[in-house]
């Protein structure tokens, strides 16, 4: 019960309830991604942004690596999406593929989406070392960074 004081303007709201097996329905037909972010011949990277992105460019799902470099992306709505990693994670080397489609089913697990860095002999800057410009990076880092 609300009371409202006299006099003053009452705005209706409507409130959508789920029930819980309606919920748990839902939640079932969603997907998951996993996989592990690598540096060829060195440690795991320490906290790199891993995240999924729709075909309207919204990020719509990220993650950061554990210490051993594994990520998992759940609860995703199945869909077609591009999976990236922050090409800039990791300081001297490249990333030969930072973004790849990928389509994830009802229910489905998607295992093995796993990203390799490659160190570098030379470096020039952040768009050399990437093959991408970095007004896409910074796009990226900020939309993962507002989640």
């Amino acid at each position: 019960t609300v009371e409202v004081p006299a006099g003053r303007p009452v705005t209706p709201i409507t409130v959508t309830l789920q029930t819980t097996a309606a919920w748990q329905q839902q939640r079932q037909s969603l997907a998951a991604v996993e996989g592990r972010v690598t540096v060829a011949g060195q440690p795991p990277p320490k906290r790199v942004a891993v995240f999924l992105v729709d075909g309207q460019g919204t990020v719509v799902k990220g993650a950061l690596t554990e210490p051993d470099g594994r990520y998992r992306l759940s609860d995703v709505p199945p869909g077609s999406y591009a999976i990236g990693a922050d090409p800039l994670a990791v300081q001297h080397c490249t990333l030969p593929e930072a973004r790849r489609p990928v389509v994830l089913r009802e229910q489905a697990v998607l295992q093995g989406m796993d990203f390799t860095f490659v160190p570098e002999t030379r470096v020039d800057g952040p768009a050399a070392q990437t093959g991408r410009s970095p007004s896409w990076v910074a796009l990226v880092q900020t939309k993962i960074m507002r989640r």
